[in-house]
């Protein structure tokens, strides 16, 4: 699995959980936490490039726009985006969650190969 494949999950699991009423939800809360370790490690390396290409002044100091985002050359814009490309590509460490009790959970075919114990409908839209 790569980083695409967990935001992408994290994604449509942050859709699903609504207001955390029912089983399913709080099982898919369950799963969110375990795999927002892993997009957290992401999302560090994805700051450390926005800082590695950010534009800085002649004395090295970085320049920001007024909402103190930072501001970017056209070349570091493009080392920038190539970086965050192959950090999408790079594969994940992770140990799958393992699902104790799955009921529910065989439509959201998204969490394949992120999670064990569940048996896929693999013709759900989901």
């Amino acid at each position: 699995m790569t980083y695409k494949d967990l935001v992408t999950a994290m994604s449509i699991l942050v859709n699903n959980i609504d207001q955390q009423e029912t089983k399913l939800q709080k099982k898919l809360v369950k799963i969110h936490a375990k795999l927002k370790e892993f997009y957290d490690v992401y999302s560090d390396k994805l700051n450390d490039y926005r800082l590695e290409y950010a534009a800085v002044d002649d004395k090295g100091f970085l320049i920001t726009t007024e909402k103190g985002e930072y501001k970017y050359t056209k070349e570091g814009m493009k080392s920038l985006q190539d970086a965050s490309k192959e950090l999408l590509n790079e594969e994940v460490e992770f140990k799958l969650i393992e699902v104790l009790n799955p009921i529910g959970l065989e439509a959201h075919i998204y969490l394949k190969g992120w999670v064990s114990g569940v048996d896929f409908n693999e013709d759900t839209d989901n």
